[in-house]
This record gives structure tokens, C-alpha cells and sequence, in this order.
């Protein structure tokens, strides 16, 4: 059946964090996601943040100020 999957942009990865700790403030489940800096990153880094799954209004309330990525 799958889960709808939104992808949004933030600026930095302090931004993204922030958006976590929003995220976790509201009882939402949440995970940072770390790409292993093996391919396109040559270290490890941060690169996006799942919220999720729930419902779409508590996750909206956290990232409506975000835009898609295009």
C-alpha cells in the first residue's frame, strides 16, 4: 500500500536539526537520516530528517513553512 513520501528543502543542517527537535517536541516519531560518505559525500553527513508516519495535519504543523524541492 505504501506511505506518501513529501521531500522538502531546508538551508542548512542546523536548520534541519531544529526542524527535528520541532518535530520530537510535538510527540512526533522522527529520525535523522546520515549518509555514509562513501559516493557523492566524502564523510558522513547529515542529509535529511523522516518525520513520521502520522497524521498529515501534526507532521504540517512542524514543515508548512518548508518549500518542495522541485
Amino acid at each position: 500500500e505504501g506511505i506518501k513520501k513529501i521531500i522538502l528543502k531546508v538551508s542548512s543542517e542546523e536548520e534541519l536539526i531544529s526542524f527535528k527537535k520541532k518535530a520530537e517536541k510535538e510527540k512526533l516519531v522522527t529520525s535523522l537520516i546520515k549518509d555514509a560518505g562513501k559516493t557523492f559525500f566524502k564523510e558522513p553527513t547529515i542529509t535529511c530528517l523522516a518525520n513520521g508516519p502520522d497524521e498529515d495535519k501534526k507532521i504540517d504543523k512542524i514543515t508548512s513553512t518548508l518549500k518542495l524541492i522541485n
